[in-house]
């Protein structure tokens, strides 16, 4: 049974790559490769520098959800974020997050601790994703077609989903005899006990107010660079998509990030850039040629070229105390 289970999950992981093979045998390569020959590489370096941002907002959003429990420095923070968004992308669903547990834990900090805070910063990126999406469903309901009826039923939809959260929360004390019996409610019982205790914790501590705010601002800026670094590289392509299209776009596509389909979002990126650039009339070629640029330089690239800035740094950091124990000899 677990044989069979560990196949399916295979299986699973592939959906997103045999759609992306599957749409590169569908597109006109050749009229994609000409397409790639046009690239305005003045906007590619305007995109690197705002995903530069991207990271750097997003690690001190994490740093401020520590320092509740432990100040760590802003290069130790960044490191970790780097190589846990590194592990995040070679894994289904981005799984690869939780390496950064190892890499900060302490005495002082626990691995529930450090848990809980990468816990609650992929919350706040859910919690933003779906918000962006709904208000950029909203400004754009007259191109896409969508009735304010259908504008209600996902408002109501997503209502229902944060009100059975709270509900689970509510109840989570109140479920012993029904968890004995059914062991995937014992779990998530168990899960909501942690992350309430947890939260408990944190808002009966001293600077939660001061918390709660930079991260929110924090946040409010990562995720402002984010699509301005997708919206560099339509225009480095020479595409005419509105900002407030892009937002909505990529909070979808953030979210198919998180499903366990598909590895760095491959193929589902690609799904999704067609099927909503197919509302402006954009060819297919070009929606692909977007995903590409935006896995290879703002995901992979980037990241490449932090990991170089630590190795570097940590190369000369090792010559500068090998130096100073020769001269103390």
């Amino acid at each position: 049974m677990i044989h069979i289970k560990n196949k399916l999950k295979f299986v699973i992981h592939l959906i997103g790559p045999v759609l992306f093979i599957f749409l590169l045998w569908r597109i006109d390569l050749s009229h994609f490769i000409s397409i790639l020959g046009t690239i305005r590489w003045q906007y590619i370096v305007a995109a690197i520098a705002c995903q530069v941002f991207v990271l750097i907002f997003k690690s001190e959003r994490w740093r401020a959800m520590i320092s509740i429990f432990e100040k760590m420095s802003t290069m130790h923070i960044l490191k970790t974020t780097v190589y846990g968004s590194l592990y995040a992308l070679i894994t289904p669903a981005r799984l690869g997050e939780g390496f950064k547990a190892p890499l900060i834990k302490s005495e002082t900090m626990s691995y529930g601790k450090v848990f809980f805070t990468i816990f609650m910063d992929r919350f706040m990126d859910a919690c933003t994703i779906v918000l962006t999406g709904y208000f950029g469903l909203v400004f754009l309901r007259v191109p896409l077609g969508l009735s304010v009826t259908t504008l209600l039923i996902i408002a109501t939809a997503l209502l229902f989903g944060g009100a059975l959260f709270v509900s689970l929360v509510y109840f989570a004390q109140r479920l012993r005899q029904i968890e004995q019996k059914i062991k995937i409610i014992a779990r998530v019982c168990d899960f909501v006990r942690l992350i309430t205790k947890k939260l408990k914790e944190i808002i009966n501590t001293r600077n939660f107010k001061r918390v709660f705010w930079l991260t929110n601002g924090l946040n409010l800026f990562a995720f402002f660079f984010y699509f301005l670094t997708i919206y560099f590289i339509t225009l480095a392509l020479g595409l005419s998509v509105s900002f407030v299209f892009i937002v909505l776009c990529y909070s979808v596509i953030a979210f198919l990030a998180v499903l366990p389909i598909s590895i760095s979002g491959i193929g589902t990126r690609d799904m999704a850039l067609i099927f909503f650039f197919g509302f402006l009339n954009i060819p297919a070629e070009k929606a692909v040629a977007v995903s590409m640029l935006d896995l290879v330089f703002m995901h992979y690239g980037v990241l490449l070229l932090f990991f170089i800035f630590f190795s570097v740094r940590r190369l000369v950091a090792l010559h500068s105390s090998k130096k100073n124990n020769i001269s103390n000899t």
